[in-house]
């Protein structure tokens, strides 16, 4: 389980107010990473603002984050800025762990749904992590992140959270949205029983977006700390029709930090 960990505020005060650090959790398939190249090109002009505030976790600590070094940033960085457009200067503590073509439903009960799962179960990948999200699932990715969260909580302690939810897709096609929403709600409570958090789920692309949509409304509906992220006028890579591009990942972030603010 995660690490029943006492969190202690870490206080900044900031232009006459008092602001706390905080962690934000982004994880799911291949839209929680974004797909692109390495470089300070492709960084908005107001990330160097935020910068100095904003930390990764790099598996063993957390260090300044510089997306640069990395071909996978996206909704993180769009936090980030957004986070410092609002005047908080306390620092953001980013845990982030995705996957592309990844199922949140268990494969013991449904079965391997997306060729990385296939793969999976014929053995031309490794037996760890099992490529599916839900909490139940040993050794699967929920248990990667589970592990990665224990740690991050030792190593700092933060007074607020927020988890970003980035996926669905894997998960159309073969799974009723009922049984959708039933491990969307087995994924999300999990969260809130170990953390004080806000939870912000991205909706699919429009290829997908019907049958999925039902079961992120009902997991969302009434719940003032979970908030639905609707997608559907971000722009896609016109090649496949269910990739951000990267802009519009680091726009998922921003509209993400406006949720938690109930904007």
């Amino acid at each position: 389980e995660l690490a029943d960990l006492v969190q202690r505020p870490q206080a900044t005060h900031t232009q006459g107010r008092m602001t706390m650090s905080e962690m934000l959790i982004v994880a799911g398939q291949s839209n929680s990473l974004t797909r692109g190249v390495r470089g300070n090109k492709m960084l908005p002009a107001r990330w160097p603002l935020a910068a100095p505030t904003t930390y990764f976790w790099d598996g063993g600590q957390f260090v300044l984050y510089n997306p640069a070094l990395y071909d996978t940033f996206g909704p993180e960085v769009g936090y980030a800025i957004a986070r410092y457009d609002a005047g908080e200067r306390s620092p953001l503590y980013i845990v982030k762990y995705g996957m592309g073509n990844t199922q949140l439903s268990p494969i013991d009960e449904v079965g391997a749904l997306t060729t990385v799962a296939q793969q999976w179960a014929i053995g031309d990948r490794p037996k760890f992590p099992v490529p599916d999200w839900h909490p139940s699932t040993n050794k699967g990715l929920f248990s990667v992140l589970k592990e990665m969260l224990n740690k991050a909580c030792l190593d700092r302690f933060v007074y607020q959270h927020t988890f970003l939810w980035v996926q669905g897709e894997a998960d159309a096609s073969e799974v009723s949205w009922e049984d959708y929403a039933k491990y969307l709600e087995d994924l999300v409570f999990t969260m809130e029983l170990r953390f004080d958090i806000q939870v912000c789920i991205s909706t699919l692309s429009p290829k997908y977006k019907d049958k999925i949509r039902q079961a992120q409304l009902k997991v969302c509906l009434g719940k003032r700390t979970r908030h639905l992220i609707v997608t559907d006028d971000y722009n896609y890579d016109p090649r496949d029709g269910i990739h951000l591009t990267r802009n519009s990942a680091m726009r998922l972030g921003k509209h993400a930090y406006a949720a938690t603010k109930g904007e």
